[in-house]
């Protein structure tokens, strides 16, 4: 059953609905588009035991991201474009945490950064817009312990 409302919209007729479900024949739940109540918005596709796997969405700040989950339904990967224009690529553990990431900033700063099991930075590789590079390496405690040049 379709329940929405039509209308005209000069020569086009508009289906006007705040969610959709495309369903199996047990009604089980494989991909859903819909506004959530906060506003944003979210296309998201699920397995056949109806647990999501990847969901692609913009948030009301504008924040666009598509991120993609492992059968347990945690975070393992995610591509984040935020609404100051910084831009990343991230990957996390079975636990959800993360664990390397690689970000373009605005200004044109590149990194890409390497995590441990607890989320703590580890090592650092960074171009600077000059075209400058940096290695940086981190302890248990996120203090620097080496890095060229040095810091």
């Amino acid at each position: 059953m379709l329940m929405g409302q039509t209308g005209a919209s000069g020569d086009q007729e508009v289906l006007r609905v705040s969610q959709i479900q495309i369903v199996d024949t047990a009604g089980t739940v494989h991909a859903q588009l819909g506004v959530r109540d906060d506003g944003s918005t979210s296309l998201s596709f699920y397995n056949p035991a109806g647990k999501i796997r990847s969901e692609l969405g913009i948030e009301t700040n504008g924040t666009t991201g598509l991120v993609l989950y492992d059968q347990q339904e945690n975070s393992r990967a995610a591509l984040v474009e935020m609404e100051n224009d910084l831009s990343s690529l991230v990957f996390y553990d079975e636990n959800s945490v993360l664990r390397a990431g690689l970000v373009e900033m605005p200004d044109g700063l590149s990194t890409i950064a390497f995590y441990d099991g607890e989320g703590q930075l580890r090592a650092n590789l960074s171009v600077v817009p000059d075209g400058r590079a940096g290695l940086i390496f981190n302890d248990e405690a996120g203090n620097v312990i080496w890095g060229a040049p040095p810091p």
